[in-house]
């Protein structure tokens, strides 16, 4: 953690390659690429640039507010694990705000426990602010099922996990932000995941 002058130490690192990025909740992630060769370092500088916010509210199908919700944003294409995903959750209205976002294009999505929104993509690479983005929790999909044995008799508290198919063509970007859909099986070897 830097001090009130903005300075850091790290005691030891091996030698080689790195990468240090520098975070708050007010800029733009920093980063500076250094080489340890065994000798102390000193004047290292990272520069962080002002910080893109994103702001709006999470509705239900019906576009009323839905508290609570997780808020994922990462970036797309190539920027797309490179970034960083961030997350933040709806207030009791539904409303919420990320600051301290990479100024580039980024991808952002809700997911609650019954219904996840449509990927949105937002441009904050000029503008720097997006306010009033409304996210709504209409994709409702479920997959449903039974865990059983080899001899067909039903596995309770077993985890099901459900993620995007790259392999079948799936899109990358939904990846990075659903991550997996997970699900604990019942007495009865039963799972539901929503979403």
């Amino acid at each position: 953690v830097t001090n009130d002058k903005g300075e850091f130490t790290f005691q030891a690192l091996a030698t080689g390659a790195h990468t240090l990025i520098a975070v708050d909740s007010e800029h733009a992630p920093g980063r500076a690429t250094i080489t340890v060769d065994g000798r102390a370092l000193t004047g290292i500088e990272i520069v962080m640039k002002v910080g893109g916010v994103l702001s709006g509210r999470v509705v239900d199908k019906d576009k009323k507010p839905a508290p609570y919700v997780p808020v994922r944003v990462a970036g797309t294409g190539q920027q797309m694990w490179s970034l960083g995903r961030r997350q933040a959750i709806s207030d009791k209205d539904g409303k919420f705000e990320l600051r301290g976002l990479v100024r580039t294009k980024l991808q952002v999505r809700a997911e609650g426990e019954k219904a996840a929104s449509n990927v949105v993509e937002v441009d904050l690479t000029t503008t720097g602010e997006k306010k009033d983005l409304e996210l709504v929790l209409d994709v409702v999909g479920v997959i449903a099922g039974i865990v059983v044995d080899g001899a067909g008799a039903p596995v309770p508290e077993v985890s099901v996990n459900a993620f995007p198919d790259i392999m079948g063509g799936a899109s990358m970007d939904a990846l990075a932000l659903a991550d997996m859909s997970s699900a604990i099986t019942d007495g009865a070897g039963k799972f539901t995941i929503a979403g």
